[in-house]
């Protein structure tokens, strides 16, 4: 019995030993990738929460090797089942954005601004058609799907977006089933923050060059990205979406007006 009562206390030593390892890698891991993505408050309380869960588990662990059923009731039915319902919430307060644009227009932009966006608040907060639509999905319900689930369309506006055509010559924006119209479209009517990124000479569309089911995006305030200054201007860019936590989705600029 004694040498039993031993081997329990030899493992739960070795288990806490591991855990507080394992705690310390992953927090100078987290502290590493915060300070390189200039965590948000939000992003900050995630890894909190995570480490916190983490704590958690170790100590349920080690809790069941010692045979303290009633901590680890404990702990099973009440701490981590909080823990996690504070994290699920946590993550549910982080920015979605649906990153909205034409390919022959601004592409290679669109996809440089994913990934600068994706170290602040996660891949699994963006959504971009090119990588994030199942194989044999529809593509339109899909997409439809993504905007519903978004709180923010980033409307990626190149120099050649108004005039972009069809095989038949005909402007694709007129085409009532042209997937970038129905995005910004479907953004609209949610009344969610939709902000035009203009992209270097890229100027906000007037209401009478736009079908009528955008015409409001030219009531959006917008925002530049230039080559020349791309990663201040994803910078101040972030700084909004961070804000719009904190302001309501009725607010907006005056009629095309654009921050720089």
């Amino acid at each position: 019995m004694a040498a039993l009562v031993a081997l329990y206390g030899r493992r739960a030593t070795a288990a806490k030993v591991a855990g507080k390892v394992r705690r310390a890698a992953a927090a100078k891991r987290r502290a590493t990738e915060l300070k390189k993505a200039k965590a948000t408050e939000v992003a900050r309380r995630v890894a909190e929460l995570e480490a916190e869960l983490d704590l958690a588990h170790d100590e349920l662990a080690a809790a069941q090797l010692r045979g303290e059923y009633q901590r680890a009731g404990a702990l099973t039915c009440g701490r981590i089942p909080e823990i996690e319902k504070k994290l699920k919430d946590a993550k549910a307060a982080e920015p979605k954005a649906f990153i909205n644009y034409r390919r022959e227009d601004s592409g290679a932009y669109a996809g440089r601004i994913q990934d600068r966006l994706a170290p602040e608040f996660g891949r699994g907060n963006l959504f971009m058609d090119v990588d994030s639509i199942p194989i044999g999905a529809d593509f339109v319900k899909t997409l439809g799907d993504e905007v519903g689930k978004c709180n923010v369309l980033l409307a990626v506006i190149g120099p050649k977006w108004l005039d972009v055509r069809d095989e038949n010559g005909d402007r694709r924006l007129d085409n009532p089933d042209d997937f970038v119209r129905i995005e910004i479209a479907t953004a609209l009517q949610r009344n969610i923050p939709v902000i035009p990124i203009l992209i270097d000479d890229a100027t906000v569309p007037k209401a009478d060059q736009l079908p009528e089911d955008l015409k409001a995006l030219v009531r959006r305030n917008a925002h530049y990205v230039r080559h020349a200054s791309f990663h201040t201007d994803v910078d101040k860019l972030i700084r909004r979406l961070l804000e719009l936590g904190r302001s309501s989705p009725d607010d907006e600029g005056p009629v095309g007006s654009v921050e720089a």
